[in-house]
C-alpha cells in the first residue's frame, strides 16, 4: 500500500504517523494486525510517482526466490476502467460507494543484498 500526493507536508505528518500510532494498526479488522510493520524508513520519497516507486523499492518477502515475475497494482485512479464498491460512506450505517482503480502489473521489484558479515 502506498500514497502519492503534492502535499509533502501532510505525506510527512502520516509517515511520523505509521511509526508511531496513537491506537495498535489492523488491517481491516481488528482480528487482523499487520504481521510486519507498515512503516519503512526509507518510506517517504519526495518527488517519485508511487508506481515508480513500487517498481523500484527492494523486495520485501522473506524468501527471494518466491519473488514471482511481477507483481499486481492496483491504483486508484477517477477514470479507471474498473469500480469498487468499498469506499465507506458510513460506518455507523456500513454504506460504501463506488471507487474506480486501473489493475496494472510490474516488474517485480531488485532483491536487496544482504551485506556480507
Amino acid at each position: 500500500m502506498g500514497l502519492e500526493g503534492k502535499d509533502h507536508e501532510l505525506l510527512t505528518r502520516l509517515h511520523c504517523a505509521l511509526r508511531d500510532p496513537h491506537w495498535p494498526l489492523y488491517l481491516g479488522r481488528k482480528a487482523f494486525p499487520p504481521g510486519e510493520p507498515v512503516w519503512l524508513r526509507d518510506g517517504l520519497r519526495a518527488n517519485e510517482r508511487l508506481l515508480d516507486a513500487l517498481k523500484t523499492y527492494p523486495w520485501l518477502g522473506w524468501d527471494a526466490d518466491k519473488k514471482t515475475g511481477a507483481l499486481r497494482v492496483v491504483l486508484e485512479d477517477p477514470d479507471g476502467s474498473e469500480t469498487r464498491p468499498d469506499q465507506a460512506l458510513s460506518f455507523a450505517e456500513r454504506r460504501f460507494v463506488l471507487r474506480r482503480v486501473n489493475t496494472t502489473y510490474v516488474p517485480a521489484p531488485p532483491v536487496k543484498e544482504e551485506p556480507c558479515t
